[in-house]
């Protein structure tokens, strides 16, 4: 019969515990406690010469380990005792006897004194004078002081009578701290252990990780691969003191059913817990973007810990489907690290973008950027990705800086079609743009064979068609030098078009009859913008005079 799960029981322990704790000093009747070894000076040294050969630390044979107290007493991982108080069919007690296969018989006089520590001392780590044997025995399920605890709401003033207020001794000098290392009122006092206050070890002392109160807690709680370690109030109940309301009790009434779940929630809708499949959806973590149709675990099951359920991959694709491309450093380069995520910012709710922000040159360069990169951090002009972005987008001695749109379709938002979801190059001179590289009726093209390019800017169109001059170069090399677009190879120096003005220009400055744009010492003509950029006249489209 389990004592503790009896209603007479929970009553008689209830007086038990208060009879115990009336007072320091009292006088004990003189059975309150048989005559029982101490665990250090007679149990342990015998446990540890007869079974710490397959049961030590380095050769934990079935997970066991005995040696001090705690781990001889310990439950199996699915919370089973091997060690249970009062009950001679006890797993320790049968492998002693030899009952257990793979397990000798020891001789009968350690059989009787393991026999008599387990079922007459309640397997107690010492004798007690006023409390019940088992009161220190974890798998005590009849008098173990955190069963006494539970019946008293967790109200320790009983305790404090004799431990002090602060429960370091009191005028029973006897330290609850000296088990408790962190403190009696530490969340791991019911539940984790020394590593952490989450399972392995749920308050039925179960820590298999296929049950449901042990479960992915650890890998959630822990710094891993993937993430930083999560606070339990990501999950629960932001509880700072056990006697915090909704913790144990709510409003005077005694809490007996699971922790309440409360997730954040993805785009995809309200995140549930369901207790029955121990599965979660649309969580913000494991399901962050509803577009998104790639990922293979979006509910991942709570219990199937270690199994690969969880990896790159199963919350958003790799790549996601609304990406083309897989290399994920190429624009979240500030949450990876030599290959891998960089677990301080992945999974934090936030999207980390290079040079942090949602700006296009997050990931790629535009006119913000100190230095044109592609998106590998190649600054390199002889790399197709480069070329001469750079020179484009800065103002140079020939003109003012050009903005993107004038070669690309830049997109309005960050997921729009044609941007993330696509693998090919960025194209170049698409038909809807228009903008200067088709003025003056210029068809402009880019030869992606040879990295070269024609447009209005470099010669093209009805502009500069009739220009014969030599040295001109309409279709400039992008990987090329700066000398492909220098002074007279877009246009002759001067035209060579059969115009009456250009064929004078030979002992008349251009400033004569385009001083807006070129001066008197034949440098192009620049102004400040109200931002404080420059901008000019040449290469606009028109055909400026005086």
């Amino acid at each position: 019969m389990q004592c503790a799960r009896s209603a007479i029981c929970r009553a008689t322990l209830a007086c038990v515990f208060a009879a115990a704790l009336a007072g320091c000093g009292v006088t004990r009747p003189s059975d309150f406690t048989q005559i029982c070894p101490s665990y250090e000076v007679k149990i342990r040294p015998l446990v540890e010469s007869r079974c710490a050969e397959c049961h030590s630390p380095t050769n934990a044979g079935g997970g066991y380990v005995v040696g001090v107290h705690t781990l001889t007493v310990s439950r199996r991982d699915d919370g089973t005792p091997r060690v249970a108080p009062g009950d001679a069919a006890s797993p320790f007690l049968a492998a002693a006897r030899g009952e257990l296969a793979g397990h000798a018989a020891l001789d009968a006089a350690e059989v009787t004194v393991l026999q008599n520590w387990v079922v007459g001392c309640r397997a107690a780590p010492q004798a007690y004078e006023y409390h019940p044997k088992g009161w220190g025995t974890s798998t005590d399920s009849e008098q173990f002081h955190g069963v006494a605890l539970r019946e008293k709401f967790y109200r320790f003033t009983e305790c404090q009578k004799c431990h002090g207020e602060d429960l370091r001794g009191g005028a029973s000098g006897v330290d609850c701290n000296s088990c408790h290392v962190k403190g009696p009122l530490e969340c791991n006092t019911c539940h984790g252990d020394a590593d952490s206050a989450a399972p392995p070890r749920d308050l039925k002392g179960v820590r298999a990780t296929t049950s449901l109160g042990v479960g992915a807690h650890r890998a959630h709680v822990t710094d891993g691969p993937a993430h930083k370690a999560y606070g339990c109030k990501s999950c629960h109940l932001d509880v700072k003191s056990p006697e915090d309301e909704g913790h144990y009790r709510r409003r005077g009434v005694f809490l007996t059913g699971p922790a309440e779940v409360l997730l954040a929630s993805g785009p995809g809708g309200t995140a549930q817990w369901n207790r029955t499949t121990a599965t979660c959806t649309n969580s913000a973590c494991h399901a962050p973007s509803v577009n998104d149709v790639a990922p293979s675990k979006k509910d991942p099951v709570w219990t199937r810990v270690g199994v690969g359920d969880i990896g790159c991959g199963s919350c958003h694709g790799a790549p996601p489907s609304t990406h083309a491309d897989n290399r994920c450093e190429l624009c979240h380069g500030a949450s990876y690290v030599d290959g891998g995520v960089d677990f301080a910012l992945h999974l934090n709710g936030q999207v980390d973008l290079r040079n942090g922000g949602m700006r296009c040159d997050s990931c790629h360069a535009g006119p913000d950027s100190p230095t044109f990169v592609d998106l590998r951090g190649s600054s390199t002009t002889t790399v197709r990705t480069v070329g001469a972005h750079e020179a484009h987008l800065r103002g140079s001695r020939l003109r003012g800086p050009l903005t993107c749109n004038e070669c690309h379709l830049v997109p309005a938002t960050l997921a729009a079609a044609g941007h993330l979801d696509s693998s090919a190059p960025a194209e170049v001179f698409p038909v809807d743009t228009g903008g200067l590289a088709w003025a003056f009726n210029a068809m402009p093209v880019y030869d992606a064979s040879n990295a070269t390019c024609t447009s209005y800017c470099h010669g093209s169109g009805d502009f500069g068609h009739p220009d014969t001059a030599p040295g001109l170069n309409r279709s400039p090399s992008w990987t090329g030098s700066t000398a492909q677009a220098a002074c007279g190879t877009c246009h002759g120096l001067p035209p060579v078009d059969g115009t009456y003005g250009h064929s004078l220009a030979a002992t008349t400055p251009c400033q004569t009859c385009h001083g807006g744009t070129v001066s008197a010492d034949g440098g192009i003509v620049f102004s400040t913008q109200p931002d404080g950029g420059l901008t000019s006249k040449h290469i606009d489209g028109k055909i400026t005079g005086p």
